[in-house]
């Protein structure tokens, strides 16, 4: 696509976006929501609503997307009747009066127009005349419309999912460095997410579009709308030529195309997405295939990377040279180019607001072929078609594109603070979570007996309500309410978190409880979580494998009291490797919290609980960690746990705490698992209450249980 072919296409797609929108004000001013024949504008269910995978799902009550966003935080679902007609075309007049003052070229105006529909829209969806689909979001239908009519060509179009591979491996091997790694994470973290969406960007451009046709830009993961007349082979090889070269093979691209019609895009988005999704895993077998190879031979010396000279390697990536300014710091804290952008990327990366993108190298951080990152803190003067707000600004304007993101870490004068400074006396908390059976929602959850798809509004729909869960409101209640609580990332359907144990062990449970209502409480979708403690030393990389093996026991091992039940895994929260459903962990906070009010009012003696203590940890630390039932002594520490609370826990409010406490000393005949079980919930109680008596000390806030 040549200059003024680019610039007749945007002219077409303006030209059609303002057209629809015109005859929609204009029904308005009317006093009708019907839209071009099209359907009629309504007050939108929340997407989860349509959302099952059961054939015969249960009745969920209505919610309702509310008609007036906050703007502050994410939109939670309301559970009323929906809004009166007359306060939707009062929105709708609201929106047309702001669209008549667009200005700018047509990139500029549609994106803007755009953005202005999600600001003040977000609320209103569109229901079709033939009911053939659910209701979708009306802002949401249109940034597809605008994808699919700048990408087809004579009625069909091309998906290219993306897919950067080994982030995981690349972001946690800073934490092998040793010193700064709070302020490296988190950079590296946001690297990718700029990396993800640069790459997308240049796919766009160097065909002569615009990042309008940018379905989805997510953690490592996208989905862009290009021509059918695009050979992606070709403009790959720029970018695995610098990835390649930047990254040394540790990062890699892998894509997998479709080509079918624009009709067919829109409705089975679900079964193309997995066909690009299967080409790209099949790619992944060869990696880097251009690069290594030479007219169709190995080229060996590419396949390692000699060190040339005597300047010693980066501490921080073990893999580039140290800037020569770095050569009089000690070798713990010489770093390359590369890194100590990073570093420095990490120290702003809190105060962060606006984002542009770049294809000239101008910007604060280079990105070879791919352009450049301008980073501010407050809105720009000069607004370009590059420029996007982070998390709606105070500063920012109803026609300003939102870059979604949670960059949250706990600062001390405007600096990050180390994860010691962060623990104080407390251990760090490791939570890690994820969305349970996401990839069957994508894929089957809105299929009934007329499709066994989902349309392209309904999957990105059900992506990006989910990703502004992780990313925009997991960012407010880290600011307002867990501010000792560092993201390393968060967004699409997962989330990872580093900070004061007692902010993790409150904070598990507020996600878990928020994740709840914004979702209706829907009976399918669930929430599955790892939970650490450790010392503040404790190497990064290993406790982050902890964690994930705890998620994966969290989804795949049912607790104790699911046993009975014959229920499986997931919807649970493993701690320390011990699976709980929800309900339970709470019920073992609040216990914990009783037992800490207790031994403050001295209602309970501390030397009775320092000798429960001793008697737990005596038998942990005969079994090297773990508890051993071959030792006959293990058994002989239950009637003594049972006389301590007996003898010092007299009042009748004990008593609850008590009862349950016996439950779990109760010894069934020859279940030695059950036994192991109780014992590492004893364990973990003690573990609580010690985390929560140190917090009491530094005036901190309780559990919420």
């Amino acid at each position: 696509m040549s200059k003024n072919e680019y610039q007749e296409r945007a002219d077409q797609v303006w030209a059609w976006l303002n057209q629809w929108m015109s005859s929609v004000f204009a029904a308005v001013s009317l006093g009708t929501l019907s839209v071009n024949g099209v359907g009629r504008l309504v007050q939108r269910q929340v997407v989860f609503a349509s959302l099952a995978l059961e054939q015969n799902p249960p009745e969920m009550p209505e919610r309702f997307v509310p008609i007036h966003p906050s703007g502050m935080d994410v939109d939670f679902p309301v559970a009323r009747s929906p809004s009166e007609e007359s306060e939707l075309l009062a929105v709708m007049r609201d929106v047309a009066d702001r669209w008549k003052r667009l200005q700018g070229d047509a990139v500029v105006c549609t994106r803007h127009g755009l953005a202005l529909l999600d600001a003040m829209a977000s609320g209103v969806g569109l229901a079709f005349e033939d009911e053939s689909e659910s209701i979708v979001s009306l802002p949401q239908y249109l940034r597809t419309q605008v994808a699919l009519q700048w990408a087809q060509e004579d009625g069909n179009v091309q998906l290219v999912y993306g897919d950067l591979s080994g982030i995981q491996k690349y972001i946690f091997r800073t934490a092998y460095s040793g010193k700064g790694v709070a302020k490296k994470l988190r950079a590296r973290s946001f690297q990718i997410l700029l990396l993800t969406r640069l790459v997308a960007r240049f796919l766009c451009q160097e065909t002569k579009g615009s990042d309008l046709q940018i379905l989805m830009s997510a953690g490592g993961v996208f989905y862009v709308l290009l021509s059918p007349s695009v050979t992606i082979e070709t403009l790959r090889n720029p970018i695995d030529t610098y990835l390649f070269s930047e990254f040394a093979g540790e990062l890699a691209l892998y894509t997998g195309t479709v080509i079918d019609t624009t009709i067919e895009m829109e409705r089975s988005f679900s079964r193309l997405a997995q066909e690009a999704i299967q080409r790209a895993r099949e790619e992944k077998e060869h990696p880097y295939m251009q690069q290594l190879q030479s007219h169709g031979h190995w080229e060996k010396d590419r396949m390692i990377r000699t060190q040339t000279g005597t300047t010693p390697r980066c501490a921080h990536c073990q893999r580039n040279p140290i800037r020569e300014a770095e050569r009089h710091v000690s070798e713990e804290e010489r770093l390359c180019e590369t890194c100590r952008a990073l570093e420095e990327l990490g120290k702003r990366l809190p105060h962060i607001h606006w984002i542009s993108f770049s294809r000239e190298p101008k910007g604060d951080f280079q990105f070879g072929v791919l352009g450049s990152v301008s980073l501010h803190e407050t809105r720009p003067s000069v607004m370009e078609e590059d420029w996007f707000a982070i998390n709606r600004p105070p500063d920012c304007l109803e026609t300003d594109t939102i870059f979604w993101m949670n960059h949250y870490v706990p600062t001390y004068q405007r600096k990050p603070l180390s994860f010691s400074d962060i623990a104080g006396k407390e251990p760090l908390g490791y939570f890690k979570a994820d969305v349970d059976h996401m990839g069957l929602m994508f894929a089957f959850g809105f299929s009934d007996d007329n499709r066994s798809t989902t349309s392209l509004q309904e999957y990105l729909a059900l992506s990006e309500t989910l990703d502004r869960f992780f990313t925009h409101h997991l960012q407010v209640l880290l600011e307002k309410e867990f501010p000792m609580v560092y993201s390393v990332f968060s967004g699409g359907d997962d989330v990872y978190l580093v900070g004061q144990a007692s902010e993790v062990i409150q904070l598990a449970t507020r996600l878990h409880d928020d994740f709840l209502r914004y979702t209706g409480s829907h009976p399918e979708l669930s929430l599955s979580a790892g939970v650490a403690f450790v010392k503040p030393k404790q190497p990064l990389f290993k406790v982050t494998h902890d964690v994930e093996s705890y998620l994966e026991l969290a989804k795949e091992q049912p607790a104790s009291s699911r046993r009975t039940r014959q229920m499986g895994g997931r919807n649970q929260v493993s701690v320390r490797g011990i699976p709980l459903e929800w309900d339970e962990w709470k019920r073992l906070l609040d216990m914990a919290q009783q037992v800490v009010n207790f031994l403050a009012e001295g209602t309970l003696s501390s030397n009775m609980w320092y000798r429960i203590m001793e008697l737990v940890h005596s038998v942990v630390r005969r079994g090297n960690g773990t508890v051993s039932l071959q030792d006959g002594r293990t058994y002989e520490i239950f009637p003594k746990l049972d006389y301590e609370w007996r003898r010092n826990a007299t009042e009748s409010r004990h008593q609850p705490m008590v009862e349950w406490f016996r439950t779990l000393l109760a010894l069934p005949d020859s279940d030695a698992v059950w036994i192991m079980e109780n014992w590492k919930v004893l364990e973990l109680f003690v573990k609580l209450i010690s985390v929560r008596r140190l917090t009491q000390r530094q005036e901190r806030g309780t559990f919420h249980g």
